[in-house]
């Protein structure tokens, strides 16, 4: 379902300029750098390396064998034949969570500085949480039901003295901008009577090895069915064989084949239309928790590195668009590229619902779905090693009807 362009990066690389980027303009085409992913290949037709291993082990590294594979099979295959991720090599991008108001000292910390809201971020959550109130925000997005407005900003002069003018805005807290303590906002929700708080964090790409609370679990037995409505973004990059002699200085690009319709996607588009379609490509699996699959190259972070300022728009004019030219060739001259490498990766992302950041992880690694080879598949011939369910799922259900027998 995705199709990459690979273009090599030298001492001046061609592929951030915006006439030829990344060598990938004609996806199918080798000449161009673009190479489809899948096509001909089975999951179960992949070569072997010398060893009968999956190209991927320590000891190609000491052996011709790699240069050789590269000149025969070219960048696809190189990327299909890449190891597998480990559990704790994927790194946790997004959480929104439901808590008890106890509970946000330990994820955040009792001393960190929480800003009063006084406006509203764009946060994607459950339909039952669109409406919720920006209560603050630092550490994450904390949101709770407006009902309890004034009650907040009442409790907070009372209690501490914080001087805080309610927005005219039913979703926003604050026309200002005062602070407190995570121990304070969370004395304050449990004198008005919150039980239940949404948190929300994101961008973060953080390594589950540092992931030290297992976020969303240990609730209380009233937001048990609150947990049904948790995510996470769990991915993992991939430089292709960086640090050893396999690796290509190529610029690995995602675009959707030619003739497949695509979702919609609020993902980030790759330079717009300046990137001749490559960009993020967003899938809607047939899976009970993943809700949606993102691939995207390295390259897109190593942009937003430099400004997400007008990137996030279409240019619509003649004078736009020779102003977003302007700007690339300004974020070019920012990027700099000391190390190539950085824009030499490959990310793929799943968007989870599950119960807690652990099970996220879980569910993720058994899908199967970050790694290349999950998309070595047409509806002629399907992946018939990814798997379409998961029975945590199933176990979350029965959890979810036993609590509703109880209540």
């Amino acid at each position: 379902m995705v199709s990459t362009g690979a273009g090599n990066v030298g001492s001046d690389p061609q592929g951030v300029d915006g006439g030829n980027l990344g060598n990938g303009a004609g996806p199918g085409s080798q000449e161009q750098g673009g190479y489809q992913v899948g096509g001909e290949l089975e999951g179960d037709q992949l070569p072997n390396g010398p060893d009968g291993d999956d190209g991927g082990s320590d000891s190609s590294e000491d052996s011709d064998w790699g240069p050789m594979l590269d000149y025969l099979l070219g960048p696809c295959m190189r990327i299909m034949m890449l190891p597998s991720p480990h559990p704790e090599d994927y790194d946790l991008d997004l959480w929104c969570v439901s808590v008890a108001p106890q509970q946000i000292a330990r994820i955040l910390g009792p001393m960190a500085v929480l800003t009063l809201s006084y406006h509203q971020l764009a946060v994607q959550d459950h339909k039952d949480h669109e409406k919720y109130l920006h209560l603050a925000g630092g550490g994450c997005t904390v949101r709770i039901h407006p009902s309890f407005k004034d009650a907040v900003l009442k409790l907070l002069w009372e209690r501490f003295h914080i001087i805080a003018h309610p927005s005219t805005k039913q979703l926003i807290l604050t026309k200002g901008s005062p602070a407190c303590t995570v121990a304070m906002l969370a004395e304050v929700m449990v004198q008005i009577g919150v039980e239940h708080m949404r948190l929300a964090s994101y961008g973060m790409k953080c390594p589950y090895q540092l992931v030290e609370e297992d976020l969303g679990s240990c609730v209380p037995r009233c937001l048990t069915l609150h947990q049904k409505k948790n995510h996470f973004d769990v991915g993992f990059t991939y430089y292709p064989y960086h640090g050893t002699e396999q690796f290509q200085e190529e610029i690995l690009l995602a675009k959707y084949p030619d003739g497949i319709a695509r979702s919609q996607s609020d993902s980030y588009p790759l330079l717009l239309e300046l990137g001749e379609g490559f960009g993020s490509v967003s899938l809607v699996p047939d899976h009970e928790a993943i809700k949606r699959l993102k691939c995207y190259s390295s390259l897109a972070h190593s942009l937003k590195a430099t400004s997400q300022k007008d990137m996030k728009s279409p240019p619509t004019t003649v004078v736009t668009w020779n102003q977003r030219l302007k700007s690339l060739i300004e974020k070019r001259a920012t990027m700099g590229l000391k190390d190539c490498a950085e824009i030499c990766g490959l990310r793929f992302e799943a968007t989870v619902w599950a119960r807690t950041a652990n099970e996220a992880q879980q569910i993720v690694h058994w899908s199967g779905y970050p790694h290349p080879r999950a998309y070595s598949h047409s509806p002629a011939h399907p992946n018939l090693e990814i798997p379409q369910a998961h029975d945590n799922r199933k176990e979350i259900s029965m959890q979810q009807k036993q609590a509703i027998l109880d209540s």
